[in-house]
């Protein structure tokens, strides 16, 4: 019988998927498991590199190729459809797992209904890969309930199927949602499972893009449980309020830099980022943000601390100017 079933979303994945299968098809310890992946209707490599893998594996491996471009809840959900095991565990096409990470997770989940574990941050470059630092895969949303990504996630199949799945109408944050809506029937997400290497984006446009598109989908979230918010005391974010919060910011920032510097410019859309999340700790948003050549400028922007307002882009820029943007 298999135990658990690894469901691996994949679009337009071929430079990294090896490198996340290769780590799937080398376990110690696991317990018997498939691994599925579903090829969400890519356009590049993926299929021919899913193809080779057929017989790398000591257990069943599928893959599943979609035919339109669904987002990755509907991948998520089409690979368990064709799964079988009683363990769903759930991992990215561009990350990898430990060499105990199936063990490690199916191990959690004997004792808990949905499980997590560390992820270890890295970026990749013309330079190699680089160690940018460890983080819990877990954290509150909102003060109501515990979250967990689904780059490092598992979940029982029984409870999976009674809170039905990833929302497919979400293309981000459907992993907040799903761990909503298994707190709202009597489930919590627990640490205690594997680590994975979580591959970060490099470079200030497409973090700042990845983090645009959570906060537009994690509104999406809150509005869909507003009723929690209200219950838990929290305001509740409102498309309407949302732009004209985002208007005056922008009009109450420091004035747009006329200069052409790179590190000036970013350091202005740190500060931009920071007011438009309304983060509590800014300088978290900009360790997020700005790849500023790692844990040394990282300590730098933590010593901007100590006061309520944001620090102004001139502060940002003093740091970015030692340890310049790749």
């Amino acid at each position: 019988m298999t135990e658990a079933s690894v469901i691996v979303p994949v679009h337009n994945g071929a430079p990294t998927l090896a490198e996340q299968l290769n780590s799937l098809a080398h376990q110690v310890g696991a317990p018997s498991y498939e691994v599925i992946v579903v090829d969400d209707h890519s356009t590049d490599d993926t299929a021919r590199i899913i193809c080779t893998y057929s017989d790398r594996f000591p257990g069943l491996f599928k893959g599943q190729k979609t035919h339109t471009s669904s987002g990755p809840s509907a991948a998520r959900n089409t690979g368990v459809e064709e799964s079988v095991g009683t363990q769903l565990l759930f991992c990215d096409a561009d990350d990898r797992v430990s060499s105990t990470w199936v063990q490690d997770m199916t191990r959690a989940l004997r004792s808990d209904a949905l499980v997590t574990g560390p992820l270890e941050l890295f970026t990749t470059g013309p330079e190699g890969e680089r160690s940018t630092g460890c983080r819990d895969n877990i954290q509150s949303w909102n003060g109501v309930c515990m979250s967990a990504s689904s780059a490092n996630l598992g979940i029982r199949r029984e409870i999976f199927a009674t809170i039905d799945g990833f929302d497919e109408s979400l293309r981000a944050a459907e992993d907040v949602d799903l761990c909503i809506r298994a707190h709202r029937a009597g489930y919590s997400v627990a640490s205690g499972g594997g680590t994975i290497k979580y591959r970060e984006r490099r470079g200030l446009i497409a973090t700042a893009s990845q983090q645009g598109a959570y906060a537009y989908w994690d509104t999406k979230v809150c509005l869909k449980f507003s009723d929690l918010l209200q219950c838990a005391g929290k305001t509740v974010p409102t498309p309407r309020s949302t732009i004209r919060s985002l208007a005056a910011q922008i009009i109450h920032i420091d004035r747009l830099p006329r200069s052409l510097d790179t590190d000036l410019w970013a350091a202005w859309i740190i500060q931009l980022w920071n007011k438009w999340n309304n983060l509590g700790d800014p300088i978290a948003g900009f360790q997020q943000i700005a790849d500023a050549g790692g844990t040394s400028a990282q300590v730098q922007l933590a010593g901007l601390r100590g006061s309520d307002e944001a620090p102004n882009w001139q502060s940002i820029l003093l740091v970015l100017r030692s340890h310049p943007l790749d």
